[in-house]
């Protein structure tokens, strides 16, 4: 597994100086070791030329890795830094399928997500931000990608990603989503 660190912005102003993301990583890698997070090799290598992202290995996928990509970013110096697992679409990714696309026209509350994610077979999930939101480049906090519409086709839709714990997860809430559709659609043809 990979976990990703981003900003909006090429470069934030600290102090008197201009930082872009490079200058972070000693500063992310502390932060996370004080939440309880190490990386493999104590670092973080970066990909991109324009965009540029951070990226790492957790030594451990445990509890508190999963809480510190609950919430899709963290403080650093006062600024956000965007965190979340890397995904699959990526050509440098060698992730399992861990994450499932979700699109709707009505928003949820995120304890109606769970539970849903819950009878559909699974314990919980990350919603991470598509890297574009109303037709913006910019990521969304978790919270506002379940409130807000976002611009993923012609249609104003809530859009994002689904990170499950594993991909048995994954594909159990799939099915599961899947047969609940499909039993639906037999009693509405009744």
């Amino acid at each position: 597994m990979q976990v990703v660190f981003s900003m909006d912005e090429p470069s934030v102003a600290v102090g008197n100086l201009y930082w872009t993301l490079r200058d972070f990583d000693r500063e992310i890698l502390s932060y996370c070791k004080d939440h309880g997070v190490r990386f493999e090799d104590d670092r973080l290598d970066v990909l991109g030329t324009n965009k540029i992202v951070l990226f790492g290995r957790p030594d451990t996928k445990n509890k508190e890795l999963w809480c510190l990509m609950k919430r899709g970013y963290i403080y650093v110096r006062g600024v956000r830094i965007w965190v979340q697992p890397s995904f699959t679409g990526r050509k440098v990714s060698n992730l399992s399928l861990c994450e499932i696309e979700y699109v709707n026209t009505n928003e949820i509350q995120p304890s109606e997500l769970i539970k849903a994610i819950q009878t559909w077979g699974g314990t919980d999930a990350l919603v991470v931000s598509h890297a574009v939101n109303v037709g913006t480049p910019a990521k969304w906090p978790a919270i506002m990608c379940l409130r807000n519409m976002s611009r993923t086709s012609p249609e104003l839709l809530f859009a994002f990603r689904l990170f499950f714990p594993s991909p048995e997860e994954a594909n159990s809430v799939y099915a599961g989503f899947l047969q609940e559709r499909r039993s639906n659609e037999q009693m509405r043809d009744r």
